[in-house]
């Protein structure tokens, strides 16, 4: 099957007949499963993390002290440091979002 960017214009009217889009009522539009949900990282969990300005994700992430996590908090700190050093603190992480305030 073609994507949607290969599709007719005609064919993209035949499909969009059958197809309803919708949020979905087990996570509210978040994309992630309960269980994932459920984890927390100083009482944030992922989607609210991604949802933060990259500002306030760095500020949140040198809260955390735990020696196993050590690796990936300096990892994403850099990142997240490179990003506000070129003047983009206010962007996050959700994709969606960008996605669709750019069309």
């Amino acid at each position: 099957m073609k994507g949607a960017e290969e599709q007719t214009d005609a064919s993209l009217r035949r499909l969009n007949a059958f197809m309803k889009e919708e949020t979905c009522p087990d996570c509210n539009g978040m994309r992630l499963n309960p269980k994932a949900l459920g984890c927390k990282i100083n009482g944030f969990n992922i989607h609210q993390m991604c949802e933060m300005e990259f500002s306030r994700l760095r500020e949140e992430l040198a809260k955390i002290t735990d020696p196993r996590a050590a690796t990936i908090v300096e990892s994403l700190t850099a990142s997240l440091d490179r990003m506000i050093d070129i003047g983009l603190p206010y962007l996050n992480m959700n994709l969606k979002r960008w996605r669709s305030s750019a069309t």
